[in-house]
């Protein structure tokens, strides 16, 4: 069974965006699946064919999109498709690497500078009724950086943003660290999109 086109097929339904082709990312692209079209965004090809068929095989209208979302390019290629299907009104970031699956740079690439370049990328396509959900966890809530680590990781996009954080951290970052500190980190930017994204009549949680 093949991907759709969906600029093509019922654009009269509202698109939700789905980072993520994994079990928790799945679920949420089904429940999302019976009022809207998914484009489900993975860098895993085959995963993404293979959750694509089960979806389809279930009568849902499903694209997929295979992207590296701690690359600008790929995730301003996923933008470029969202923008040609025509705009979306549902984004669910995910995707995320827990402390046992990647070393600490890894993790924090993923679980934050994913989310960043992702909701940079689709903001010029934020309407009124759009929402996005950002996933985080019982971690964020379980560390308190202070005032310098804080600041550094509201710009995780700057070129020595990595060597900073270690730096800050004295150099003992552990992946539990990274993953904690990530997590906290995008409750805090989900808190500052919804301002930005409220502007346009969106929503961040």
């Amino acid at each position: 069974m093949e991907s759709l086109d969906l600029a093509n097929y019922w654009p009269s339904q509202p698109l939700a965006v789905v980072i993520g082709a994994g079990g928790m990312g799945a679920t949420v692209a089904r429940r999302l699946g019976q009022r809207h079209r998914i484009l489900l965004v993975d860098i895993d090809g085959k995963r993404l064919n293979s959750q694509a068929v089960r979806l389809q095989e279930d009568c849902m209208r499903v694209e997929v999109f295979r992207c590296d979302i701690t690359d600008r390019d790929s995730v301003a290629a996923l933008a470029e498709r969202v923008k040609t299907i025509g705009s979306f009104s549902a984004l669910a970031h995910v995707t995320g690497l827990s402390p046992s699956m990647a070393d600490w740079r890894q993790i924090m690439a993923v679980n934050l500078i994913g989310p960043v370049l992702v909701t940079n990328a689709l903001f010029p396509l934020v309407g009124k009724g759009c929402a996005a959900v950002l996933i985080a966890s019982l971690s964020a809530h379980m560390t308190q950086p202070d005032q310098t680590v804080t600041t550094l990781l509201r710009e995780p996009l700057a070129a020595d943003f990595m060597d900073r954080l270690e730096e800050a951290m004295r150099g003992e970052m552990s992946p539990q660290q990274s993953y904690s500190l990530s997590k906290h980190a995008v409750v805090q930017l989900a808190r500052r999109l919804a301002v930005t994204w409220g502007e346009r009549g969106g929503r961040v949680v």
